[in-house]
């Protein structure tokens, strides 16, 4: 009797996590329509910087699909930061600084020039108030940074003494618990950084006791949910300024061409906003680190008002050839030196 030969039937293997992930971003969809349309009618990528279609795949192959929805913002974050729209709006907002003292007037209701002019200086100092603004954030989370380095210095210089003690002493204070852990020696410098931070801002309001409640402790804890959120706020802006200097802070538009809002932008979970820079300096990084750094030299002395007197080159230029001039060009990196 003759055997017949049964065919081997292997049972496909599953694919691994890594492999699900690698279809899933190469299945992933391409740029929004709306954000194709603002850059094929609107703005002009030069063909030497990566594309939008292009850049919006790679953010999406970096990231995890939930944050999918913020793609289109951080594409358009992309270029516009440091793009000739930035600088256009840079100029008119050192423009807006040395002339405080001069605003346009209405002189009647019914002419149409002289309210436009207020609205451009309104938006002029939109801009300004928008650079002020995420310089001082990015000061305020500095000095809480310091704040918490200076505890963690400490408790360490005590651990080190500690640590000549002897080990059975230690032992018995780690079976007993007395020890905190981590996160929560971490959670007690925040707590003590805040405090200060709290003190110094304002040193009218005490900290509520835990053991009674007062009229000003909900004042205080208005101040204090304020101040978390003006850190949150300044988290991203930080990250930004940590990889070049700070003028880049100066280079970011709001609105303008490439529709930025800048409180999206600040709401930017940190993971997500850590790809995108490393995406960033990646692509664009050396003249990034160029311009910002020409520009950090005088900025904040001219938004400060602390110098009226230094001009930049940029300011100079005619407004629609600065907005005409290519991005990433070594003529954007000249129109930072000062006249």
């Amino acid at each position: 009797m003759c055997k017949v030969k049964r065919k081997s039937c292997q049972t496909p293997r599953k694919a691994a996590p890594h492999q699900i992930r690698a279809f899933g971003e190469r299945s992933r969809k391409a740029i929004p329509k709306a954000s194709t349309k603002l850059f094929k009618e609107s703005v002009y990528i030069p063909p030497e910087i990566i594309q939008p279609d292009d850049l919006y795949r790679l953010l999406a192959n970096r990231s995890e699909k939930k944050y999918d929805d913020m793609l289109p913002l951080l594409t358009r974050l992309f270029f516009a930061i440091a793009s000739p729209d930035a600088f256009s709006q840079l100029s008119e907002a050192c423009m807006t600084v040395r002339q405080e003292q001069a605003s346009p007037s209405v002189t009647t209701l019914n002419e149409v020039l002289p309210p436009m002019q207020i609205l451009d200086h309104l938006d002029a100092k939109s801009s300004v108030s928008s650079t002020l603004r995420r310089f001082h954030l990015t000061r305020l989370l500095d000095r809480r940074i310091n704040l918490g380095n200076d505890y963690k210095n400490t408790r360490s210089r005590r651990t080190t003494k500690q640590r000549k003690h002897d080990s059975k002493q230690l032992n018995g204070l780690l079976d007993r618990g007395d020890i905190r852990n981590g996160d929560e020696r971490s959670a007690r410098i925040d707590t003590k950084a805040l405090t200060d931070i709290m003190a110094e801002s304002y040193p009218h309001l005490k900290q509520p006791r835990r053991d009674k409640s007062a009229f000003t402790d909900a004042k205080y804890r208005d101040r204090l949910s304020k101040l978390q959120n003006r850190l949150s706020c300044a988290r991203n802006w930080h990250a930004l300024q940590q990889k070049c200097s700070p003028g880049i802070l100066a280079l970011v538009p709001c609105g303008g061409e490439f529709q930025i809002q800048i409180d999206r932008v600040e709401r930017l979970p940190s993971s997500i906003f850590s790809v995108f820079l490393e995406v960033l300096f990646e692509k664009r990084g050396s003249f990034l680190v160029k311009v910002s750094q020409s520009v950090s030299r005088h900025i904040q002395n001219i938004v400060y008002r602390k110098d009226l007197t230094s001009k930049y080159a940029f300011e100079t230029v005619d407004k629609m050839l600065l907005k005409q001039e290519p991005m990433d060009s070594q003529q954007l990196i000249r129109f930072c030196a000062l006249e």
